[in-house]
């Protein structure tokens, strides 16, 4: 990871791609709350597409790789390294995937859950290009199975890319401030413990490709129960008894040492806030980049100031977005 003020670079993935580390619980009990109210269809596609967009930026020659060696040699060492599973493996047989995975990242925290399936689904019909069907799976929080069937047709994908040279000049903004998950790290705000993961105030933090959030957002489901369950997680790692400036603060400190920009928060008329993110992650998603997901997150943090306020506003542009609180 190469990580500068309000960004993180994944060198691991062969290519740079920004990333941004993200709070567990919040995101596999958002997917939860959204599959058990019916769904489930939903978030299994937003997973294949996102996976679509991700797994299609890589360079040609990956893609061209068997299923075997991009699943259990370039993968697993990646997602291995990053904490978002202990293991995996992927055994095909003539038309078959079997696929089974060890503390894999929102199963471990949810259980069952269809977003997964679809995550995987993804990647197979870009790496074997053809048309992928999940015929079974398992899922408890420490062992998952999956199993695929290989179609002779071709996968029916109509999502488009952002240019690679515009991608890439937007990720590589710079902004000169040292707050960074690197420098919190040592300064042990955030721990990394059990070998390669990362917790704040033993809450876990995972590295997430940041298009997700913007496919959340253009279609946001249950914004509400969104910052609900924002609200009940960060009222359990934030002090009650922490005044407003404190808090303030350390929304600023969390999102912006974890990757989402740099973060200008302003009081404006008394009981409303500003705040100005700088440089945000960007999609990979062809078109306009979408933040509503980030606002409903950072609400649930508000409301642990004053539980009234509501999002008032939210103006996007590419290099900046601002949200009005009030």
């Amino acid at each position: 990871m190469e990580t500068f003020a309000g960004g993180v670079i994944n060198r691991f993935k062969l290519k740079g791609r920004r990333d941004v580390f993200f709070f567990e619980d919040i995101l596999a009990n958002f997917i939860k709350e959204c599959e058990s109210a019916g769904y489930c269809k939903q978030m299994e596609d937003l997973a294949r597409d996102w996976m679509n967009l991700t797994i299609n930026y890589l360079p040609a020659a990956i893609k061209k790789m068997p299923v075997t060696v991009v699943f259990n040699i370039i993968g697993k060492k990646i997602w291995i390294n990053l904490g978002l599973l202990d293991d995996i493996k992927l055994v095909k047989k003539n038309d078959v995937i079997y696929l089974r995975t060890r503390n894999e990242c929102i199963t471990r925290v949810i259980g069952k859950n269809r977003f997964a399936v679809g995550f995987y689904k993804g990647m197979l019909e870009i790496v074997t290009q053809s048309e992928i069907e999940n015929i079974n799976y398992k899922q408890t929080v420490k062992e998952s199975e999956y199993e695929y069937l290989i179609k002779k047709g071709k996968p029916n994908i109509n999502l488009e890319l952002k240019d690679k040279k515009y991608y890439n000049k937007l990720i590589r903004l710079r902004l000169s401030n040292n707050l960074t998950i690197k420098n919190v790290l040592k300064k042990h705000i955030f721990i990394l413990k059990n070998g390669n993961k990362i917790y704040f105030r033993g809450k876990l933090v995972s590295p997430v490709e940041n298009t997700l959030f913007h496919l959340f957002g253009n279609n946001l489901i249950l914004p509400k129960e969104l910052t609900k369950i924002s609200y009940n997680f960060f009222k359990g790692v934030v002090s009650e008894n922490s005044t407003k400036e404190r808090k303030t603060i350390l929304l600023k400190f969390l999102f912006q040492s974890m990757g989402w920009g740099l973060i200008k928060i302003k009081m404006i008329k008394g009981e409303q806030f500003l705040i100005e993110v700088m440089n945000p992650p960007i999609g990979l998603q062809a078109g306009k980049d979408n933040w509503n997901f980030l606002a409903m997150v950072m609400l649930g943090y508000l409301q642990t100031i004053n539980p009234k306020l509501k999002v008032e506003g939210i103006e996007n542009l590419q290099t900046k977005f601002t949200v009005i609180y009030g």
